[in-house]
């Protein structure tokens, strides 16, 4: 047998370097006998090269198979709810500085929408509960914010701004926290989650 090839599991002769010259005794081949830093290379460039033709083959593949594919997008997000929303926590605080920069520009081009925002939020600042508010915001640890426990746009119930409904959070504690209420005054239901996300950092 010539020096460079020897027998391949199903019977065929395997040869040494694929075309493109990758010695795939050290690269290897898999079961179809291609070159596996071929399909590598393939896999990289392909979806570069047919970008718009994958898109549009999704797309249909979506519109036909809409009801199974949001029932399987669906099925996936219940069985893996805090692993998802752990990773989007941990996204959102590595990308900091672009979603400031984004938020920022968002509210810039849309000024009507940063209008009615602010406005709600007034709402909930009432006359009585006021006195020690700029005192404690002043006292805030560094490295923390100022949360209100109660959130002031939850999505059920909306807190109010006073000194009763205020604590100190870190800046992760605050965004695992989010608008969450747990249907207490002392919403302290969110910390299960901020549990998980550690477990899963």
């Amino acid at each position: 047998m010539p020096s460079g090839i020897y027998i391949h599991k199903n019977g065929r002769p395997k040869v040494q370097f694929c075309p493109k010259g990758h010695d795939t005794f050290i690269t290897g081949r898999d079961s179809s006998y291609a070159c596996i830093e071929c399909l590598k290379i393939h896999n990289f460039i392909y979806p570069i090269e047919h970008k718009d033709a994958i898109q549009k083959r999704r797309k249909q593949h979506y519109i036909e198979n809409r009801i199974k594919v949001r029932q399987e997008q669906k099925e996936y997000y219940e069985n893996n709810r805090e692993e998802i929303r752990a990773k989007q926590l941990q996204y959102k605080l590595d990308h900091s500085e672009y979603f400031k920069n984004y938020l920022r520009k968002y509210h810039k081009e849309r000024p009507y929408i940063s209008r009615i925002s602010t406005s709600k939020r007034r709402k909930r600042i009432v006359s009585f509960g006021q006195e020690g508010i700029v005192e404690f915001y002043k006292n805030c640890p560094e490295g923390m914010v100022v949360d209100h426990i109660i959130p002031l746009q939850g999505k059920l119930v909306s807190g109010l701004h006073v000194l009763s409904n205020l604590q100190y959070l870190t800046i992760y504690e605050n965004r695992v926290k989010c608008n969450y209420w747990d249907g207490t005054l002392e919403n302290n239901g969110w910390r299960k989650k901020l549990d998980v996300s550690k477990n899963f950092n």
